[in-house]
């Protein structure tokens, strides 16, 4: 099994702890030539809790299923056929990650990353090996991303996976923002660089006078007045804009409401 990888600078980052399949994604190989057949390839998602079981089941160990928490998925390793998603009960499996920053389910193919200040992502990971195009809204997914929705926040909500850090903040859920600040850089006149959470702060606030910095920054220069749809969670409780007419002073609040 090998360490995490590092960004090295892919999608302008560094290091890991990201949810990013060249952070995140760990390989793991196995050589037991006389039970499992050379060239296997699984690709369903597993974590670290499940090599413990899965491995005392390969060697023959006996132990006790209900003190453990991972899955065994040695069964699935031993199968003779090749790639997709494997499991015993030919179910797809979803996995959970977890960062202080994010929180994310995933099958073999596609990744759902729920994150702090962001607009909920969907990655296809056949599709889109390096992970660079949103699908959230995609109607083709709208079924497997409610599936993934409904597993993490059960999940979220049943192992009380939201970290501290997460739960100060709204979280986007089931619905990107209506309108939302671009995280890209502009520039104005050749003159004046930077991002919309330098207006009022390093950038004077009369850059909104201008068309193109109101459209790219339109929570910031104060042109968006209409209510996102959907539903935000704080800190395990999903809520409608409606529902948060009361903590409209809450800074932590990123909706326009």
């Amino acid at each position: 099994m090998a360490d995490h990888g590092d960004l090295a600078g892919e999608h302008g980052m560094l290091n890991k702890g990201q949810p990013y399949q060249s952070s995140a994604g760990i390989p793991f190989l196995i050589s037991y030539p006389n039970k499992v057949k050379k060239g296997k390839v699984v690709n369903t998602p597993y974590t670290t809790i499940d090599f413990f079981p899965s491995i005392l089941n390969l060697t023959g160990i006996e132990y006790r299923s209900n003190d453990l928490d991972g899955i065994d998925f040695s069964q699935v390793v031993l199968k003779k056929r090749y790639g997709g998603i494997q499991t015993a009960t030919n179910e797809t499996q979803v996995r959970f990650m977890r960062s202080g920053m994010w929180i994310s389910a995933m099958t073999s193919d596609l990744k759902l990353v729920i994150s702090k200040g962001d607009v909920p992502w969907l990655f296809d990971m056949t599709l889109d090996r390096f992970e660079l195009y949103n699908f959230f809204g995609h109607e083709d997914y709208s079924d497997r991303k409610d599936m993934l929705l409904d597993k993490l926040y059960e999940e979220l909500v049943e192992k009380n996976l939201m970290t501290d850090d997460m739960a100060k903040h709204f979280i986007y859920w089931n619905e990107p923002p209506i309108c939302m600040d671009s995280n890209d850089i502009f520039t104005l006149n050749e003159e004046i660089v930077g991002l919309c959470e330098d207006i009022d702060d390093t950038i004077a606030i009369d850059v909104c006078e201008d068309d193109l910095i109101k459209a790219h920054c339109p929570v910031t220069c104060g042109t968006c007045s209409m209510d996102s749809e959907g539903q935000m969670m704080h800190p395990h409780i999903l809520l409608s804009c409606d529902e948060l007419q009361d903590n409209c002073r809450n800074a932590n609040v990123m909706w326009p409401l």
